[in-house]
């Protein structure tokens, strides 16, 4: 779980078919935002197979995030988070 206004550190870790972190041709990112719209994630390398895109959440609800990428490993994954309003300041 997640606070509006923290920033949230989306990890994305690329293994080739042997499992070895390799890195794409290009990475790509997007979130989708709890009032639907879609917002471009920049997503920067790391280390090898490790790249991170950060995002600061404005609003409560359920966020999902996209990962691509393309080249020598053609790969697609999804994944989502929850942020919600601090009760106690």
């Amino acid at each position: 779980m997640s606070d509006i206004g923290a920033e949230k550190i989306l990890q994305a870790i690329i293994r080739n078919r042997a499992g070895v972190l390799s890195d794409p041709l290009t990475v790509t990112g997007s979130i989708r935002k709890p009032d639907n719209s879609v917002t471009p994630l920049n997503f920067v390398k790391v280390s090898t197979g490790v790249y991170e895109a950060v995002y600061t959440p404005t609003a409560s609800g359920d966020y999902w995030w996209r990962v691509q990428t393309t080249g020598v490993i053609n790969t697609a994954e999804e994944k989502t988070f929850t942020v919600e309003e601090r009760m106690v300041p």
